[in-house]
């Protein structure tokens, strides 16, 4: 579903979603892979982790 989708489009909708989260709104399945693929593409790899590098 993600590969589909424009990287602006899957920022928006991880902004939708946290918006929709702090409102207790529920959020859609595309709104949570969105946000989980942001989550994870931020997340530091072990390697950045064992030797700072970033």
């Amino acid at each position: 579903m993600l590969e589909t989708m424009e990287p602006t489009e899957t920022a928006r909708l991880a902004r939708d979603a946290e918006v929709k989260l702090a409102q207790g709104i529920e959020i859609s399945r595309r709104e949570q892979l969105a946000l989980l693929a942001r989550l994870l593409a931020a997340q530091e790899t072990r390697k950045e982790r064992k030797y700072g590098q970033a």
